[in-house]
């Protein structure tokens, strides 16, 4: 019965996505109860979670949808994947709504929350209560996380993520994502630091700036965490530059392992005093003018002919160990698909081919 209803869920969704297809660019959601699906609009996500129960899932086809809601109830949400140039032909882009998780307090989440879904930074999403096990797999993350309570713990598996986690969040596991924009300047930040860990992550920086004694203004970045296999870009178009504050006192809470950065002056400290061990630099003069020479745009290619590796042999970055980076669907998504209709027997012949993505 499991195996048949999955396929139901299936066949309903392929068919959700080649409506998305064939029409606009808006999508179907399916909702999945005890076997039963029932769709809805692309902006009625509200009326979906309303009707769903605790251990429901809710499925978004290919397509574009909208709208807030407020989530009381575990419910897994699962997209068509969240890259538009995946080469699948899905993708499911949730492009505006005010999303308020406010799951009852203490509980503790036994699925992903959130799976193949980009969502838009015009979205919000805020958690009120405190709750545990919050997973994002394969999903393009909005700029604005915002945490009202606490996090026990947040993973993100093979993700996008936008800008910087709230320091309410007690254990962060990132691991094999891409970071768009990451610091963590803050006191706030010193508690929470030894249980934050990026694992073969590529990570961009939000860079801050101070004068030095001789007037030249100057970038930094101040981080936190344990980073291991990871890549992270500390370089401002000219140098290499500090993960600290070089003209505070602020105490930091780091640790490098096996990770690859750019080179810096010789001479110049870029950690000042963190636990470093096995890292890898890469020289600024190979970057040349040239956007594709930075570290952080490096293909997996690149980085094998280069011997930037790991103890394991795969490369640094999200492309290296057990799961690289990819925000292609989990789920079987339409390859092909052809509809006939036959008005002499009054019969519409459906062929859809699916494929499975990793």
């Amino acid at each position: 019965m499991k195996r048949l209803s999955l396929l139901i869920t299936m066949f309903v969704l392929a068919i959700s996505q080649l409506s998305a297809q064939d029409n606009s660019n808006t999508g179907t959601i399916t909702l999945s109860h005890k076997g039963k699906e029932t769709n809805f609009a692309y902006n009625k996500m509200g009326d979906a979670v309303e009707a769903a129960a605790d251990g429901d899932t809710i499925y978004l086809s290919n397509g574009e949808f909208e709208g807030d809601f407020r989530l009381t109830k575990k419910i897994a949400f699962i997209g068509s994947g969240a890259e538009s140039n995946n080469g699948t032909g899905s993708y499911t882009h949730y492009n505006s709504g005010n999303i308020v998780i406010a799951i009852p307090e203490g509980t503790k989440l036994s699925a992903r929350l959130f799976d193949g879904i980009c969502f838009d930074n015009s979205n919000s999403i805020t958690f009120q209560t405190t709750i545990e096990n919050v997973i994002f797999r394969k999903c393009r993350t909005p700029w604005n996380i915002n945490v009202n309570k606490s996090i026990e713990s947040l993973y993100f598996d093979r993700c996008y993520i936008n800008g910087n986690q709230s320091s309410s969040i007690k254990k962060v596991v990132a691991r094999n994502c891409k970071i768009g924009s990451l610091s963590m300047s803050g006191s706030d930040y010193n508690e929470v630091a030894t249980n934050w860990q990026f694992i073969h992550c590529t990570i961009e920086l939000n860079t801050y700036g101070w004068t030095d004694d001789k007037g030249n203004y100057q970038n930094y970045c101040p981080l936190q965490g344990i980073y291991t296999n990871c890549i992270i870009a500390n370089y401002n178009d000219t140098e290499a530059y500090e993960l600290y504050n070089p003209s505070g006192s602020e105490v930091l809470t780091a640790a490098y392992i096996n990770c690859l950065f750019y080179k810096p002056a010789e001479g110049k400290d870029i950690f000042n005093g963190a636990t470093t061990q096995n890292n890898l630099f890469y020289d600024v003069s190979n970057v040349k003018d040239n956007w594709q020479n930075r570290i952080q745009n490096l293909t997996k290619e690149q980085l094998q002919e280069k011997k930037y590796l790991c103890n394991d042999g795969t490369v640094v970055g999200c492309y290296g160990g057990k799961n690289p980076y990819t925000l292609k669907p989990n789920i079987p998504i339409v390859s092909s698909s052809k509809v006939h209709l036959d008005r002499t027997k009054k019969q519409i012949q459906i062929n859809i081919k699916l494929s499975s993505q990793q």
